[in-house]
């Protein structure tokens, strides 16, 4: 018999006994749901994870602090304390102050780190302050926060586009939905001033036009990007001597077209040097592995329910083995050879797996994408969240749960499936 023909016999087998088929596919159905919502999930917060990198990538910067030494302080490098506190008082001062100095980059650090091979410069983050930002045309003072914006950083662009021009701002989505400020497209090359106390706490300020509006990401907060330079030039007017600048953190560029290997040759040489890293590539690889832990670990409830349900299909497959042992005998006296007979058993139980699996995913995803997912859309806009989390179902991933179901299920029907290949033609047909 040809392989097409045992497969649809197979399932003409199946609608035939349909309900007692029907509990097996009922309880492999309540399973694919389940795994269906698991995989959904954890798919799902992988792609919040993805949209708010693409939203800001920097695949040629690494972000870097010094790692804090664990050593301790002898007595005498320890300074003495003028006012008496209890001994674990005192100690836990000692401890946060010599943290706090330990994370300050030096100059020798950097120097350090701009050697490490394929860094091409290091760019210190200094701290600075901003009080206040006004736009052109409102009377409107607003407070959002301000991010440095680096000249190799990749934004996805609601509005207008990034530039590298020292006087040229970007803004978030959430700023564009502040009350007044006016839609994307109408924020594109507006005045921007930016307001910050100097040294001496006067108000100063600076002008920039507004490049573009960067899409928003999993984080909805209204902030302003300024480029790197002018930060550097607010920092110093608050310091009275530049020597007093100060950097816990730095940034730096690596050169272009780097492969894997090297990228993790310049990581090496920097964690050897004592620097914590964090780049884009490190950044994209955890929420990956995070995701897929998430995925795996809600995809294990509905693993359970289908563990279960498994005894259901062998139990079903050995009662339509009892009930045609004569047709058995049958099909085996017209010539039909035992590995035949065994692939038309297994066969019927992998019908089984596949109808429970095409079924369970419909019913899940038409519940997520006409209940579930508008729902959870409207939930995060009234929390004001840009990207809402939203149930998602690769293609491929769905093909292979189906797919491994047919398999589970196809070996779920081998042991009566062998019972059934097994039986004698004669005996079978004597069988009352």
């Amino acid at each position: 018999m040809k392989l097409r023909d045992l497969i649809k016999l197979a399932n003409r087998q199946l609608f035939n006994r349909k309900w007692q088929a029907l509990l097996p596919i009922l309880s492999l159905v309540v399973g694919s749901i389940t795994l269906t919502f698991g995989l959904g999930a954890g798919f799902g917060v992988q792609d919040l994870f993805d949209k708010e990198l693409a939203a800001e990538k920097a695949p040629r910067l690494i972000k870097v602090t010094p790692e804090p030494s664990t050593e301790e302080e002898s007595p005498q490098e320890k300074k003495p304390v003028p006012v008496y506190e209890s001994e674990s008082k005192q100690s836990k001062r000692e401890q946060i102050t010599t943290s706090l100095q330990e994370m300050i980059l030096s100059d020798e650090q950097l120097t350090q780190a701009t050697a490490a091979p394929f860094v091409k410069e290091a760019s210190p983050l200094y701290s600075f302050r901003t009080r206040y930002v006004e736009m052109e045309g409102l009377e409107q003072k607003y407070d959002p926060n301000t991010k440095r914006m680096f000249e190799n950083t990749e934004f996805e662009m609601l509005a207008g586009q990034k530039t590298n021009a020292k006087d040229d701002v970007v803004v978030t989505q959430a700023f564009s939905e502040l009350d007044g400020v006016g839609a994307p497209q109408d924020l594109v090359g507006k005045t921007l001033t930016v307001a910050y106390p100097d040294v001496e706490g006067k108000e100063q300020s600076k002008e920039f036009r507004i490049s573009g509006v960067r899409a928003g990401g999993l984080r909805s907060s209204a902030r302003v990007f300024i480029p790197y330079q002018a930060t550097v030039a607010i920092a110093k007017a608050q310091v009275k001597d530049t020597s007093q600048l100060q950097a816990r953190e730095a940034v730096l560029l690596l050169d272009e077209g780097l492969n894997s290997d090297q990228r993790e040759r310049t990581r090496e040489a920097l964690k050897d040097k004592g620097f914590r890293l964090l780049d884009y590539a490190q950044a994209k690889d955890t929420t990956n592995r995070i995701g897929l832990y998430i995925t795996l670990a809600l995809s294990a409830f509905g693993g359970v329910v289908i563990f279960a349900a498994l005894f259901g299909v062998t139990n079903t497959m050995s009662m339509s083995v009892y009930e045609r042992i004569r047709q058995i005998g049958l099909m085996k006296a017209l010539g039909m050879s035992s590995g035949n007979v065994f692939l038309l058993f297994a066969t019927e139980g992998a019908f089984i797996g596949l109808w429970g699996a095409v079924i369970g995913f419909l019913i899940a995803y038409a519940i997520s994408v006409f209940i579930l997912n508008p729902w959870l859309a409207g939930f995060f806009a009234d929390k004001g969240v840009d990207t809402p989390f939203q149930l998602v179902f690769p293609p491929e991933w769905i093909a292979g749960v189906i797919l491994g179901l047919m398999v589970i299920a196809f070996l779920a029907s081998t042991l009566p499936a062998r019972r059934a290949a097994a039986l004698n033609p004669i005996d079978a047909l004597r069988y009352e």
